[in-house]
C-alpha cells in the first residue's frame, strides 16, 4: 500500500541519519545537524499521518506516536524535541499552519 512506502522511505532516511552519527560521534556540530534532521523526519512522518486534519488533537495525537517510529537510535533525541514544552505548542502551531517541517525546525533550532 501506500502508506508502507511512505514509512519505508523515512526508515532509510533514519538508517542514513543513523549511519552519519555513527560515523561522527563527538562533534558538537554534528549533534546540531542530527537534532534538525531527526526532527525534520520526526515532522515529515506527523505531516504525512495528519494529511488534510490538521487540527491540533490530530497533531497531538501523532507527535505522542512519532518517538516510537524513529526507533531506539533517536527515541532520546526525538523525545527531547517533541516533548519539550516550550517548543511543542510551536510545532503544533507550525503544523496546524501548513508550514514544512523544514521550516518548523528551523524556527526551534
Amino acid at each position: 500500500s501506500t502508506g508502507e512506502k511512505v514509512d519505508m522511505k523515512y526508515i532509510v532516511a533514519a538508517i542514513l541519519l543513523f549511519t552519519t552519527l555513527y560515523v561522527s560521534v563527538g562533534d558538537a556540530k554534528v549533534e546540531d545537524q542530527v537534532e534538525c534532521s531527526v526532527c525534520t523526519i520526526a515532522l515529515s512522518w506527523v505531516e504525512n499521518k495528519v494529511g488534510n486534519n490538521r487540527t491540533e488533537e490530530n497533531i497531538q495525537n501523532y507527535l505522542d506516536q512519532v518517538c516510537e517510529f524513529i526507533g531506539p537510535g533517536f527515541f532520546y533525541t526525538c523525545e527531547k524535541i517533541i516533548y519539550n514544552n516550550t517548543v511543542k505548542p510551536i510545532i503544533v502551531n507550525g503544523l496546524e499552519e501548513n508550514e514544512t517541517p523544514e521550516r518548523i525546525c528551523q524556527q526551534i533550532n
